[in-house]
């Protein structure tokens, strides 16, 4: 009997290592990824804010014209409040983007798209990745971004529709909700960095 209750934390633990990894589907943040992924942490640089749109004099250690252009963390929640995913967002002056969603890199975490201006503070983004299930291709997702900057720059806000398609390009599931970014700038440092 000692020797059982000396088993069950490892058998515990094996158990919970396949319930999370036998979910998991897609790139960049599938709904139906495997628990844990969608999993909300703090924005990095969070607390230099105070709302959106309001920053402090630390924050202005770069100037970004009040461009989108730079390196964001975001939050991405479904229309009824529920947290979809985040990602490590990369916006280049050329028009092109790349994310690093808060998924396995088994899965393909690296989506890429690109991006276009629509007025003085708004940004309209096309983004693309492949979809996965159990490491083989299952077809492709799209991301498509309405996103308006805060007059510091320092944050933006927006709206999102993710779509999945089969290896035939027809639509499986569209997916739509709010999304809120923070800039990540020189300055800002995790727990225990100087």
């Amino acid at each position: 009997m000692n020797d059982l209750f000396r088993r069950f934390p490892i058998m515990v633990c094996l158990l919970s290592l396949v319930l999370v990894t036998s979910n998991a589907k897609a790139a960049c943040s599938s709904p139906e990824q495997g628990l844990g992924v969608r999993v909300l942490v703090p924005f990095v640089g969070q607390s230099a804010h105070d709302s959106f749109g309001q920053s402090t004099d630390r924050h202005q250690d770069r100037d970004h014209d009040n461009s989108i252009v730079g390196l964001w963390h975001v939050a991405y929640t479904l229309a009824d409040g529920t947290p979809f995913y985040q990602s490590f967002k990369f916006w280049h002056s050329d028009g092109t983007e790349w994310e690093s969603a808060n998924a396995s890199p088994l899965l393909g975490n690296i989506c890429i798209g690109v991006w276009k201006k629509t007025d003085a503070r708004g940004v309209r983004l096309h983004h693309v990745g492949w979809d996965y299930e159990n490491a083989v291709l299952i077809g492709t997702i799209t991301l498509d971004e309405l996103n308006v900057l805060a007059n510091d720059g320092q944050t933006y806000k927006g709206t999102f529709a993710y779509t999945t398609y089969d290896l035939d390009g027809h639509l499986k599931q569209q997916i739509k909700g709010t999304l809120a970014a923070t800039r990540i700038n020189v300055d800002d440092t995790g727990p225990g960095v100087p």
